[in-house]
């Protein structure tokens, strides 16, 4: 399923997307939510990858729940 992220400044209750142009005729979901301030791209990607490094995982309970969702 593709996916169209479209970053724009609301000025009016009328958007005019030509992104969607290919969607015409299709069923989609559209969700629209205010962006935080949360710095540059890379800056929230940076500050994940420090992140990452510092969580500790449970290989046991991974393989546990792997089991328990078997069908």
């Amino acid at each position: 399923m593709p996916a169209i992220h479209i970053h724009a400044h609301v000025e009016s209750d009328t958007l005019h997307l030509p992104e969607l142009l290919p969607l015409i005729g299709k069923d989609v979901d559209i969700i629209v939510y205010e962006k935080e301030d949360g710095g540059s791209r890379h800056e929230r990607l940076k500050a994940f990858l420090q992140t990452a490094g510092s969580i500790d995982i449970d290989a046991d309970a991974i393989a546990s729940l792997r089991e328990a969702s078997r069908l």
